[in-house]
C-alpha cells in the first residue's frame, strides 16, 4: 500500500518523493523537492474545495497565517486513493503553542479574530446559508433526552453506561438552560458581521509556531460558521486547560477585541454556548453514535476527567451566569 500510495502522490504533484515517516497523524514525506506532509482528509471533495476556495481569497485580502494544502497537477486541493482523499501541506519546522501560556492565549485569540475579520469580506451570498446552531444544539440535547431510554433497555450495562447514565439528567439540564437563554437572544435578521470562515477546531495542535509566527493548519472541519460559535470553543479550550479560571476566559474575549469587535449579540450569547455541556455529550456521542473502537479504560479516562473538572466549571458558569440553578448532581 505505502509503495502504490507513494507512486500515486507523485503522479498527483510531481515531486519526486522518496519516502514517508510516520509523525502523529500525518506522514513526513520526504521529496528532491523539500519536505511536505501528507495527512488523509475527510470529504467530500465539494467542501475540500470550497474552503480550499475561501481561504485562498482570505490569504490574498492579507492573512497570511495560514498553511494552505498543495495544489495537484489536476489543480485540485487533494488527490484521491482507494476511495480517501488526501492533502499534501508545505513541512514546517516549527512547535505548538500551550494553551497553559496567557502570552501564547493572547496570540491564539487574536489571531482567529484576524481570520474571522478577513473572513467576513470573503463570504459570499452561498456561504450565508444559515449554519444552523441552534438547531444542532437542539439536535444534541434530544440525543441526551434518549440516552436513558435507549440505555436502559439494556441489561449488559458497564461502569461506564452507568456512570454516563447517572450524570445524563444534570448535564441534560445544563443543555435546556442553555437552549432557552439562546432562543431569548435575537440576532436580528441581518447575517452580515456575525457569519465568517471557521476553523473549527481550536487546538494547539492545529497551531504552528515558526520564527515566531503563529499558523493555522488542517481545515478539514472548517466552513462558514457563526464567528461566536468559534469563540466559544477557543474559550472553552483554553479553560478546560486552566482548570476554568475567570481570568483566562476575560483574557481571550480581550484579546479577541482587540482585533474583532463583539457585537451585543454575542457578548449574550457567549456564555450561554459555554453552558452547553458539549464536552459530555462528545463522550456520549462518541460511544453510542460514532462507536469508535477505543478501550474501556480510555472511556473512562475522558468520562472521569469531564466529571472531575465539573466543579470548577460550574464554578465558572456561575460567574458568568449568575442565575444558572443550582442543578442536583447524582
Amino acid at each position: 500500500m505505502i509503495t502504490d500510495l507513494l507512486l500515486k502522490l507523485n503522479q498527483a504533484y510531481g515531486i519526486r518523493a522518496r519516502g514517508f515517516k510516520p509523525f502523529g497523524p500525518i506522514w513526513r514525506v520526504s521529496s528532491e523537492k523539500g519536505d511536505y506532509a501528507l495527512k488523509k482528509a475527510g470529504g467530500p471533495a465539494e467542501k475540500l474545495l470550497r474552503n480550499y476556495r475561501i481561504l485562498s481569497r482570505i490569504e490574498q485580502a492579507g492573512f497570511k497565517s495560514l498553511i494552505l494544502p498543495e495544489i495537484s497537477r489536476c489543480n485540485l486541493p487533494y488527490f484521491e486513493y482507494k476511495d480517501q482523499y488526501y492533502q499534501l501541506f508545505k513541512w514546517r519546522h516549527g512547535e505548538h503553542p500551550a494553551f497553559t501560556d496567557r502570552d501564547s492565549v493572547a496570540r491564539i485569540a487574536r489571531l482567529f479574530a484576524d481570520l474571522h475579520r478577513f473572513s467576513l469580506s470573503m463570504i459570499t451570498p452561498e456561504d450565508l446559508k444559515s449554519p444552523g446552531l441552534i438547531t444542532v444544539l437542539h439536535q444534541w440535547a434530544i440525543f441526551l433526552e434518549n440516552l436513558p431510554s435507549r440505555l436502559k433497555n439494556n441489561r449488559c450495562l458497564n461502569r461506564i453506561d452507568r456512570a454516563l447514565l447517572r450524570w445524563n439528567e444534570y448535564f441534560l439540564n445544563q443543555a435546556h438552560y442553555s437552549l432557552a437563554g439562546l432562543s431569548h437572544a435575537d440576532p436580528g435578521s441581518n447575517p452580515n458581521g456575525l457569519i465568517g470562515f471557521c476553523h473549527n477546531d481550536p487546538a494547539p495542535r492545529n497551531i504552528i509556531i515558526e520564527n515566531g509566527q503563529y499558523f493555522l493548519i488542517d481545515f478539514e472541519l472548517s466552513g462558514p460558521d457563526l464567528l461566536v460559535a468559534e469563540l466559544a470553543k477557543l474559550a472553552a479550550r483554553v479553560l478546560q486547560a486552566n482548570d476554568w479560571e475567570r481570568s483566562l476566559f476575560e483574557l481571550v474575549v480581550e484579546a479577541y477585541r482587540q482585533v474583532r469587535n463583539i457585537s451585543e449579540w454575542e457578548s449574550a450569547v457567549l456564555p450561554y454556548l459555554l453552558c452547553f455541556p458539549s464536552q459530555f455529550w462528545r463522550i456520549c456521542s462518541q460511544r453510542f453514535e460514532e462507536k469508535l473502537k477505543w478501550s474501556e479504560r480510555r472511556f473512562a479516562v475522558k468520562l472521569w476527567k469531564n466529571i472531575d473538572a465539573e466543579r470548577r466549571r460550574f464554578i465558572f458558569l456561575r460567574s458568568i451566569l449568575p442565575r444558572l440553578p443550582d442543578f442536583r448532581k447524582p
